[in-house]
């Protein structure tokens, strides 16, 4: 009898270790693989349903913000194109791009961003122009009263920053609070989170560093 719990509790424990050695951990270095992820079900298997080599498609990426506008993605056979806006994302040359929705940005081409880190919580960002309305005065210089008003529109920037868990998605944007609520299982980390302050310098790098942190003690693995 005690040599039969011998053998289980070995069979179990080589089970157990066979099942982690064919788990894949994403880390921030990982090369996905190419294609097209219909949605984000394929981006967690990482397995694209549809490969570039049926394609063909005209784009182009900016290197340094890690965008790509998509003129069209069109089969080879055919003259048929991909709704671009039914789509999760794209992988070219191992990093993932996130459609960003069209309402979200202000660009005529369906527009992705890169992940800049991939692990159990996901970041990308990207530049987009706002229009923002502003109300300007002019002062009488000898009793310092606004004597004439006025309302101005102009176009910005506006850095645009988004986070999404790989276990369940669920986009939200980077800032302090939705760091805090999806750090829910690691105490240490959520403390040195609450001692930041945003005047601090630095103040959003050292939320991402916290982020990485995070990620490195609480690994995720591809579903299979």
């Amino acid at each position: 009898m005690a040599m039969r719990v011998f053998y289980i509790f070995v069979w179990t424990i080589c089970t157990v270790s066979f099942l982690q050695a064919q788990q894949v951990e994403v880390t921030p270095t990982y090369r996905f693989q190419d294609g097209i992820y219909l949605s984000f079900d394929e981006f967690q298997r990482n397995e694209p349903s549809l490969k570039w080599d049926q394609f063909i498609r005209r784009s182009v990426t900016n290197p340094e913000s890690l965008i790509t506008q998509v003129d069209f993605i069109r089969y080879r056979n055919s003259q048929e194109t991909l709704d671009l806006n039914n789509i999760w994302g794209i992988c070219l040359d191992g990093l993932p791009f996130v459609r960003i929705d069209k309402d979200s940005i202000h660009k005529e081409l369906p527009t992705f961003a890169g992940l800049r880190l991939a692990g159990n919580i996901c970041y990308y960002s990207y530049e987009n122009r706002v229009d923002k309305t502003y109300e300007i005065a002019a002062y009488n210089p000898l009793n310092g009263e606004p004597f004439r008003k006025a309302t101005v529109n102009r176009t910005v920037a506006e850095f645009v920053e988004k986070l999404f868990t790989f276990e369940e998605g669920g986009l939200k944007s980077f800032d302090k609070s939705n760091i805090y609520n999806l750090m829910d299982d690691d105490p240490e980390l959520r403390n040195k989170l609450n001692q930041l302050r945003p005047t601090e310098v630095e103040y959003q790098e050292k939320l991402f560093r916290l982020v990485m942190a995070y990620n490195r003690r609480h690994p995720v693995y591809f579903k299979e």
